[in-house]
C-alpha cells in the first residue's frame, strides 16, 4: 500500500515545487525514492530464512529423539520395578523376563540419545550443503566453496559416527524381539493367582513397549539418515 501511495504522489508531481507530473503508462516502471529493493539485503534475508528452516528441523529432531529416549528409560524403570513385584512362588520366569526387558529398554534409550547427537551433525552438514548450492547458483563461488568444504567434513563425520549406534541398535532390537517372544510364552503359561497378576502386567507393558518401538523406529528412519545427494558442480 505504501508503494502504491508513493507511486501516485510521484506520478502526480508537486506543483508547489514546480514538479512536472509523470505520466502513468502501462508497462513503464516509475522510480520511487525510498522504495528501491536492495538485492544484497534480499539475498541475505533468503539465507536467513534457509538457516531458520534448518533450525526448526533441528529442534524437531532433537525433541522427537529426546522423547524416544525418555520413553525407553521410563519403560526400563517400569520393567525393573515390576520385576521385583513378581512373587517367588510364580510358576513362570516373569521376573527374569522383566529384568531382561528393562536392561534392553535402557540400552535402547541410550542408543536414541546417541542418534540425537548424530542427527544434529547430519542436519548441520545438510545446512552447509544447501547454502553451498544457493551460493553457487548466485555466482558466489568463494562462499560456495567454503560451505561445500564444511558440508563434506561434517557429512564424513556423521557417516562415521552413525555406525556405532546403528550396530548397537540392530543387536538391541534382535534381543528385544527375542525377549518379547520368551515373555509371551511365559505369560501364557503363568498362573494368575500364583504370579499375583504379573502376567496381565506383562501384556500391558508389551503393548506400551511395542508402541514406543514403532514410534522411535519411524522417527529414526525419517530423521537419522546420512546426508546423501550431490552438490551443484562448481563453474569452470
Amino acid at each position: 500500500m505504501a508503494k502504491m501511495i508513493g507511486a501516485v504522489h510521484i506520478a502526480a508531481g508537486n506543483p508547489v515545487h514546480n514538479e512536472v507530473p509523470t505520466p502513468l503508462v502501462q508497462g513503464v516502471v516509475v522510480p520511487i525514492e525510498g522504495f528501491d529493493q536492495d538485492d544484497e539485503m534480499m539475498t541475505r534475508q533468503s539465507t536467513v530464512n534457509l538457516a531458520s528452516r534448518f533450525r526448526v528441523l533441528k529442534k524437531f529432531v532433537v525433541i522427537s529423539g529426546l522423547l524416544s529416549t525418555l520413553a525407553y528409560l521410563a519403560i526400563c524403570a517400569m520393567y525393573i520395578w515390576f520385576a521385583w513385584s513378581v512373587p517367588a512362588e510364580c510358576n513362570a520366569h516373569l521376573k527374569e523376563v522383566f529384568l531382561g526387558l528393562g536392561v534392553i529398554n535402557g540400552v535402547m534409550g541410550c542408543i536414541m540419545a546417541c542418534y540425537v547427537s548424530v542427527a544434529q551433525t547430519m542436519l548441520s552438514a545438510m545446512s552447509h550443503g544447501a547454502r553451498a548450492d544457493k551460493y553457487r547458483i548466485e555466482g558466489r563461488e568463494d562462499e560456495a566453496s567454503s560451505e561445500e568444504t564444511e558440508y563434506e567434513a561434517e557429512a564424513r563425520q556423521a557417516s562415521r559416527w552413525i555406525l556405532v549406534p546403528t550396530c548397537c541398535y540392530v543387536v538391541a532390537v534382535n534381543a528385544l524381539i527375542a525377549l518379547w517372544v520368551i515373555g509371551i510364552v511365559q505369560a501364557s503359561e503363568a498362573n494368575d493367582r500364583s504370579c499375583n497378576g504379573m502376567d496381565f502386567t506383562f501384556w500391558v507393558l508389551l503393548l506400551l513397549n511395542f508402541t514406543t518401538f514403532c514410534g522411535s523406529s519411524r522417527s529414526k528412519a525419517a530423521s537419522y539418515q546420512a546426508p546423501t545427494g550431490r552438490l551443484l558442480p562448481a563453474s569452470e
